[in-house]
């Protein structure tokens, strides 16, 4: 693999010995005075640099009272291209430049607060931890300065500025555990240090920093010049958005730049005249009196907004599986990275996919307060990752023992409670006809006797709101103005003006709510937060500001409603297994009344052709009613439908996405009793 940044670093000292090489070659040659009458300057700049690193950086990402990381040190390098235009003669010059830049970040840490019992000398002892996180990045810098050089037959300037930099892509990150001592103790995993945590540095975004530096320049002739720089780079924010972690940066620039003018002009001589003599008039200087800002009031009115308010207890259930990525037992971050610190499963987000990447905490949150309760994890592959079938097997035997070594460590569960078992394949397997097969087939399933643990999570009583207005009226008015310019205009900082409105006094102004308007106004809603409308407009040459809160009409629904989703159909299956039977008498004691009005809505994910998926799906929706109908014989039903593929709820790119689209919906709509 090339190894880039040691590229980059041949390349910085190589520019670094021919600026020298240039200097000691060319100086006897050139005269003192080697001003020339080119505008602009276009050059390369390389770049090696020393970095202190101020970081407050969690050992584990969400739990920062789990420990930080300490402050490190790196070296880094970057290379690009340089623009310089004058401003003021020799005084004072613009340059600009856009870097490519590349560090490594490590800090280390350690704690000595974990106890283990030492059977040599039966008793407690501590062991000291060491932690290690290391991540390569690499980022887009732009750097607008200005060069200031006091005295023009010395070509020694400061370099004033700032520095914008944001990555490339998301760095990949890893945190390891080790044993530093003492070291006759190992992991549960049988090793000394592991990977406990990796992934993308999703919060990583753009830094500033105020730039200092001072550089000496020397022309080669008339066109080429080669300057060196020492600078300071002193940082103005974090480089994450949770996180502290800011960076202060020493360096060394080496420049070559090349003088023209207009590149597409003709070329002809020009004769310069000198310059005039230096003005030495003094000029009085006169304070104007500063006048106060005119202030002009402008009154706004908005229609209210009308909104259904509906009562609403949802049942998430469980995909007890875990997805593993090809050749890999390495548990996926999106599983992990969520506290296990006051879990509560109630308090889940009503959200179907970021409930099941909580499976693991759930499962271990259960299992932690019965000890009663026994799971079998059991490792899959999908039967062709790997040729050989004895490594495949230790692959799946991996994959299960990943899984239950988070229980054990993470939730405190007793290894007695789990089962781990190893196997090719899963025995209802998704077809490997499909690329998604192979996928779904690597995976670790969890089962148990106690089905208890693999009960929905069901959120009761949360409030729905339902956005009935189409549209908002919104009247202007002002005593100060006679016409009324409106600049702009937002609905919860949603932009939903358009260019160059001009209204007359006392005008009317229709707002439609689309649906990004929708969505902004039920986030705000259900937190409890206003509805704010904000209008620019223009008054005595200057732009102005008034902020409203929109008037809310709330009404209640008459009737309230039960949700709850079957996902545990495997692929190409309709039948109601054990668990969902389990789920089913649960649902309708707790939920289906004698006037109560069921929906069920079948579908599938985007595997199959349209017209068996909308068959398969038909299926579904028929198997759960007929069921439904052997619970409750007085069950009435209003909607059973298969829907096939055709309105995709979760991202099908995903193993997870796919089979919680193999689903049943089931919604129970019962009036209020008043």
């Amino acid at each position: 693999m090339i190894n880039f940044q040691k590229i980059l670093s041949y390349l910085t000292v190589l520019s670094y010995l021919i600026v020298l090489s240039s200097l000691f070659a060319f100086a006897p040659k050139l005269k003192s005075d080697t001003t020339s009458n080119y505008k602009y300057r276009l050059g390369i700049v390389l770049n090696s640099n020393y970095n202190l690193h101020k970081t407050k950086l969690p050992i584990i990402w969400d739990l920062p009272d789990c420990g930080t990381f300490q402050d490190g040190t790196s070296f880094g390098q970057s290379y690009g291209l340089v623009f310089q235009y004058p401003i003021y003669t020799h005084l004072i010059t613009m340059d600009t430049r856009i870097l490519y830049s590349s560090f490594s970040a490590d800090f280390t840490t350690e704690k000595n607060d974990f106890r283990v019992f030492n059977p040599q000398i039966n008793s407690y002892q501590n062991i000291l931890l060491k932690y290690n996180f290391h991540s390569d990045i690499a980022y887009f810098s732009l750097q607008p300065a200005l060069l200031v050089q006091p005295l023009a037959k010395i070509p020694v300037k400061v370099r004033l500025g700032m520095d914008f930099s944001n990555p490339l892509s998301l760095p990949q990150y890893q945190v390891t555990e080790e044993i530093a001592s003492p070291l006759n103790y190992v992991f549960p995993d049988e090793t000394q240090k592991h990977t406990i945590w990796n992934g993308e540095m999703n919060s990583l975004g753009t830094s500033m920093s105020a730039i200092a530096g001072i550089l000496y320049s020397h022309k080669l002739n008339k066109r080429i010049e080669i300057a060196g720089e020492a600078y300071y780079q002193h940082p103005l924010n974090s480089r994450t958005s949770d996180n502290d972690w800011k960076t202060t940066q020493f360096g060394v620039n080496a420049t070559i730049t090349y003088a023209f003018n207009d590149l597409f002009a003709k070329k002809k001589e020009k004769v310069i005249p000198p310059p005039p003599p230096p003005d030495t008039t003094i000029v009085p200087v006169v304070i104007a009196k500063v006048e106060e800002p005119k202030i002009a009031k402008l009154s706004v009115v908005s229609s209210p907004l009308e909104i259904l308010e509906t009562t609403i207890t949802e049942a998430y259930p469980i995909l007890p599986y875990i997805f593993f990525d090809k050749e890999s037992s390495v548990l996926k971050y999106d599983y992990s990275k969520n506290s296990q610190t006051n879990f509560d499963e109630t308090k889940l987000s009503h959200n179907s996919i970021e409930i099941y990447h909580n499976v693991l905490n759930i499962i271990g949150s259960r299992l932690s307060k019965n000890k009663n309760f026994i799971i079998r994890v059991i490792g899959y592959t999908d039967g062709e990752e790997i040729e050989n079938d004895e490594e495949r097997l230790k692959l799946a035997g991996a994959r299960a023992n990943t899984i239950a070594n988070y229980l054990i460590k993470n939730w405190k569960i007793d290894k007695k409670q789990i089962k781990v078992i190893a196997r090719d394949e899963p025995m209802l397997k998704t077809s490997s006809e499909y690329d998604e097969g192979s996928e779904e087939n690597r995976r670790v399933e969890i089962e148990s006797d106690n089905i208890e643990i693999f009960q929905p999570v069901v959120l009761t009583k949360f409030k729905e709101f339902e956005i009935l207005s189409k549209s908002l009226e919104m009247k202007f008015s002002s005593k100060d103005l006679d016409s009324i310019t409106i600049q702009n205009e937002s609905l919860n900082q949603i932009n939903v003006s358009k260019k160059n409105q001009f209204k007359s006094d006392k005008s009317k102004e229709i707002i439609n709510i689309d649906s990004n308007l929708i969505k902004s106004i039920n986030k705000r809603i259900s937190n409890g937060q206003d509805i704010e409308f904000s209008v620019d407009f223009l008054a005595y040459e200057k732009s102005q500001n008034t902020i409203i809160t929109i008037p809310i009409n709330k009404q209640k629904n008459t009737h309230e409603l039960q949700r709850l989703n079957l996902i545990v159909f495997d692929f190409d299956k309709f039948k109601i297994n054990q668990n969902n039977e389990k789920i089913l008498k649960n649902f309708v004691a707790n939920s289906i009344q004698e006037n109560s009005e069921i929906r069920i809505i079948g579908s599938t994910d985007i595997l199959g052709t349209p017209e068996y998926n909308m068959q398969l799906s038909q299926q579904r929706a028929e198997a759960t009613k007929k069921y439904l109908q052997s619970l409750n014989m007085d069950a009435k039903f209003t909607q059973v439908e298969g829907i096939g593929d055709t309105k995709l709820k979760y991202d099908n790119s995903t193993p997870e996405g796919r089979f919680y689209s193999r689903t049943v919906l089931i919604e129970v709509k019962t009036p209020i009793n008043k």
